[in-house]
């Protein structure tokens, strides 16, 4: 049971390292956009 809480913490912090890829990806493209539309 230990272990399979382990697991699923592990992919909670995958999970959690994906989306802050994600909004910081989609972040710099706005900012990339934005100094283009400048």
């Amino acid at each position: 049971m230990d272990r399979r809480l382990y697991n699923n913490q592990s992919f909670v912090e995958t999970a959690i390292y994906r989306i802050f890829v994600m909004i910081y990806r989609v972040f710099s493209d706005l900012k990339f956009s934005s100094k283009n539309l400048n």
